[in-house]
């Protein structure tokens, strides 16, 4: 997917990229700050959607939500660290980014008692997204 010569957004991510390599200091920084906003955004936008996805069970609660976000996401940001310090020594360590979609399917099964065709409706969603974003083909620069 080739993009256009002057698209705006190449042109802004090529101006935050040079900016980003001039003073990486400043980066961290921020890119520290943002982490951190959004690490407190996810948990009620997840919970949120999970109450959307079940707002027809009888005794799932808002706060049953809340519990399995937590779990979900600390479990993914562990394997995000995990990944990224793995990664270090070897770029084979990026196939452990596939146990999420598979953590996810378990814990849904196990929380919702969602069957296998439910569950992967709502699982292939999210590797839907996954594939989507980080896409195969060298075109993807983000």
């Amino acid at each position: 997917m080739a993009s256009l010569p002057n698209d705006p957004t190449d042109v802004w991510v090529s101006a935050r990229l040079k900016q980003a390599a001039k003073d990486p200091k400043a980066f961290e920084a921020t890119l520290a700050q943002w982490a951190q906003r959004l690490a407190v955004l996810a948990l009620p936008l997840s919970a949120s959607l999970l109450g959307l996805m079940f707002f027809w069970r009888r005794g799932v609660y808002l706060f049953d939500h809340l519990i399995f976000s937590m779990h979900s996401l600390s479990f993914q940001g562990l394997l995000l660290s995990t990944t990224m310090l793995a990664h270090l020594v070897s770029g084979w360590f990026q196939l452990l980014f596939l146990i999420a979609p598979v953590h996810l399917f378990a814990h849904l099964k196990g929380t919702y008692g969602l069957g296998v065709f439910r569950n992967s409706l709502a699982n292939g969603g999210a590797v839907h997204q996954l594939h989507h974003r980080a896409g195969p083909g060298p075109e993807r620069a983000w």
